[in-house]
């Protein structure tokens, strides 16, 4: 079964740079309706700007740590349209260095922005899904939510917690009509990762590349919740889980030794 997205509406936070940009273009470009919402203001305008749909583009500045500004949003996407159809939880912040240096602003910073961005997300719009009986939403988790590195260490955190939060709200939904996918990206050629001081073990991709996987997924509608990029990382991650799953043979054949 295929999704079609002309006429849906759809929010995207981080919307005025980076994936969330790409994002918005090309929803725009399958006949959305495109809100883009971003505490940058002059980038959530220049992205509706670049929207050539055939509906217009609406820019709503948005806190996303904040469930005051998530109201507002919710309650201007109504009183526009009426509904909202697909919600993208996009905006995220990136910090990076050795945990017993770092400052603890930035887990707070990745908290807030990473974590509570996306459930306040979920939750501003969660009871009108339910009313529809249909709807996407899209989690920005990283593939350090399922890989952990060093130096990473809050980042990672926090998103773990995207990926796990999104895992559970699958199970929660999915009798409801509801879709959830959790998109774990490698590094992406994106303002933010241009700050960062050491180098990127992983290749920049393009963020349009990111982006148009999640409307692929989207639209193929075919049962996946998983979005990934960077198939050489594929290894790895099946070398983590595996040690895990041997540690808990191992845990549990040594229990029954002992029982």
């Amino acid at each position: 079964m295929s999704q079609n997205l002309q006429d849906k509406v759809v929010v995207v936070t981080g919307g005025g740079s980076g994936i969330g940009r790409e994002m918005c273009e090309l929803f725009a470009g399958e006949g959305a309706h495109v809100i883009a919402a971003d505490i940058n203001q002059q980038g959530i305008e220049e992205t509706v700007g670049m929207l050539e749909g055939e509906h217009p583009g609406l820019a709503v500045n948005l806190d996303v740590s904040n469930a005051d500004s998530w109201s507002a949003l919710r309650d201007q996407v109504k009183s526009a349209y009426g509904r909202i159809d697909v919600l993208c939880n996009n905006a995220g912040v990136f910090r990076i260095g050795a945990f017993d240096t770092a400052p603890i602003g930035d887990w707070y910073l990745q908290s807030r922005i990473n974590i509570d961005g996306t459930i306040l997300g979920c939750k501003a719009f969660i009871s009108d899904l339910i009313e529809q009986g249909s709807g996407v939403i899209v989690n920005t988790a990283s593939l350090s939510g399922l890989i952990a590195a060093p130096e990473l260490s809050t980042y990672t955190a926090s998103k773990f917690a995207v990926v796990g939060f999104s895992y559970a709200l699958y199970q929660e939904l999915a009798d409801k009509g509801i879709k959830v996918y959790v998109l774990c990206p490698g590094a992406i050629d994106t303002p933010m990762n241009h700050d960062v001081d050491v180098p990127l073990e992983d290749r920049l991709i393009p963020p349009a590349d990111v982006a148009q996987g999640v409307i692929d997924v989207i639209k193929a509608d075919d049962g996946r919740m998983n979005i990934f990029t960077h198939p050489e990382f594929r290894d790895m991650l099946a070398g983590q889980y595996q040690s895990v799953l041997d540690e808990y043979d191992a845990f549990n054949n040594a229990t029954e030794q002992v029982l």
